[in-house]
């Protein structure tokens, strides 16, 4: 009796162990397609914020030169200026009336 009843509950637990086993499976291919998926997207905002991040490098570049300017110094109304060490030329502008 007791080798009927062992016989039977391998032979009920044999599918279940394949169903485990595609299971299994069907978890891997979701997880790797999950992370393909996860990877385009990343991929295309970088490619979106590489444009941007090229502007930033250069803006980093001209603010990185701090040799043309004073200290920042801080006014009594709490307002910060930084002055320019040599002072910029002032251009006439074109479409300023000439006074004679």
């Amino acid at each position: 009796m007791l080798r009927n009843f062992i016989i039977c509950t391998a032979l009920t637990l044999s599918p279940l162990s394949a169903l485990a086993q595609d299971e299994q499976n069907d978890l891997s291919q979701g997880a790797q397609l999950l992370s393909e998926g996860s990877r385009l997207i990343l991929r295309g905002l970088l490619d979106e914020l590489e444009p941007a991040a090229e502007g930033w490098a250069k803006l980093m570049e001209m603010l990185n030169d701090f040799s043309a300017y004073e200290m920042p110094e801080m006014l009594p109304n709490g307002d910060i200026i930084i002055r320019r060490k040599e002072p910029l030329e002032v251009l006439p502008d074109e479409d300023a009336e000439v006074e004679l």
